[in-house]
């Protein structure tokens, strides 16, 4: 797999495009970056058939992430299969990436040992040793995934609990890539290093260091800054931006670095910006799940708009005096219509269908969307689903997260081809 990437020219930031080629079972695909990668369980992008998902997307041109602990029971059917896990989920045209937890839910903490990692599957916890582990990616053959990690830090995580996941980490990646080395099955997969310390700089520093020069090595994960799951939405960049400059100081400039977790739009920019190439969509799975559908807005600009670090609970407006939020502050983060009709918190990037206010509104998600939710249905209907619990709504809900959060990627590329970057507005339309 091949990486080319430049920088864009503007005063702090910077901000990366890119293009993977050259990937070894798709010789005639390129990925542009920053690059969106589609969440799935068991290989499945959520609430969609394959048919559905080409109604969306090109799949062709797509990256789906397959996380082992939601993937982990297809281990022997793919083995069985000698297909690899792309053509076993029947997406044999997308690229596919291997991680170890699935960033949209919670990893529970504390139960990784010195030579396993623990993961959580539909049938309970499994212990993955370095060696269990190459064996499920050999048979699933994914054209690029991580090492084994311990991944099991946050902010709150002690000097030991660190160091620790540093340690172990080490030494999983050793044994992880020395079997990648060796492996018939693995040589046209792409390994990438995970970069663990949790906030500890200096940790940091020492392991982006030391992965960075082991020439087996085509990319890195910054892992360690959360547990997965909804409580990533909470977190604001500034809790962040230290460890991630930092880490990305010791990294080379030609290798990729990938980002998990459910950030919010506003936060996703300022990695960009600060040089990530790769997310994942777990946050439009998220969303649907809850019922809501992303309708953050954004616009052009010639130079990194400053960080705004909101007081309104990482994105949720309270109704409340005392959530910190001047009067113009909390008017400027809700949407009009819900100044209007209610009271209820709401994210600031998304709209919650199952309030009653939607129960006779007749148009759709958003004006300007093209996605088949919103040219198709309205908001009434999509209310009227989600009340009586019925599967389409989940699959409509998804079809729009979607749809708008790739267009969010596409609108951050084609900018930054221009020079220029993206900034969200303060309110959805």
């Amino acid at each position: 797999m091949k990486f080319n990437v430049r920088s864009i020219d503007l005063p702090n930031c910077n901000m990366r495009i890119g293009k993977l080629s050259e990937i070894k079972r798709l010789p005639n695909t390129v990925l542009l970056t920053p690059l969106l990668l589609l969440y799935s369980k068991g290989g499945s992008v959520t609430h969609m058939t394959r048919e559905v998902l080409e109604m969306v997307t090109n799949i062709s041109s797509q990256a789906v992430q397959i996380p082992l602990s939601n993937s982990a029971q297809c281990y022997n059917g793919v083995k069985h299969f000698k297909e690899g896990i792309s053509s076993f989920a029947g997406l044999p045209e997308c690229l596919s990436y291997c991680s170890v937890q699935d960033p949209a839910e919670d990893t529970r903490v504390g139960y990784n040992e010195k030579t396993s990692i623990s993961i959580w599957t539909h049938t309970g916890r499994k212990l993955l040793t370095a060696e269990k582990y190459m064996d499920m990616m050999e048979a699933f053959r994914p054209d690029m995934y991580q090492v084994l990690c311990d991944g099991d830090t946050n902010a709150e995580s002690s000097r030991k609990r660190v160091q620790k996941a540093v340690d172990v980490s080490t030494t999983l990646f050793l044994e992880c890539a020395d079997r990648h080395v060796k492996s018939q099955s693995l040589k046209e997969s792409a390994l990438l290093a995970v970069v663990e310390g949790g906030y500890d700089l200096e940790a940091r520093g020492q392991s982006a260091q030391m992965f960075s020069r082991h020439p087996a090595v085509q990319g890195f994960v910054i892992d360690g800054l959360h547990n997965n799951g909804t409580s990533v939405e909470q977190m604001a960049y500034h809790t962040i931006r230290p460890v991630i400059t930092e880490t990305l100081r010791h990294l080379p400039e030609d290798k990729l670095r990938v980002l998990h977790g459910s950030w919010r739009p506003d936060v996703v920019l300022e990695l960009v910006h600060a040089g990530i190439d790769v997310f994942d969509s777990s946050l439009a799975y998220s969303a649907t799940e809850r019922g809501c559908a992303l309708t953050f807005t954004y616009h052009a600009c010639a130079h990194p708009p400053p960080t705004l670090e909101c007081q309104c609970n990482g994105g949720i407006v309270e109704n409340s005096k005392e959530n910190g939020c001047c009067e113009k502050t909390k008017e400027n983060c809700q949407p009009k219509e819900v100044q209007a009709k209610s009271c209820k918190p709401i994210s600031n990037y998304e709209m919650n269908l199952n309030d009653k206010m939607y129960f006779d509104d007749l148009s759709p998600i958003m004006e300007d969307c093209q996605c088949l939710a919103c040219t198709k249905h309205t908001r009434a209907y999509i209310h009227h689903l989600l009340n009586t619990r019925e599967m389409l709504a989940s699959v409509l809900l998804m079809i729009h997260n979607l749809h708008h959060y790739q267009k969010f990627f596409e609108a951050i590329r084609e900018n930054g081809k221009k020079g220029q970057l993206l900034a969200i507005d303060s309110h959805p339309t």
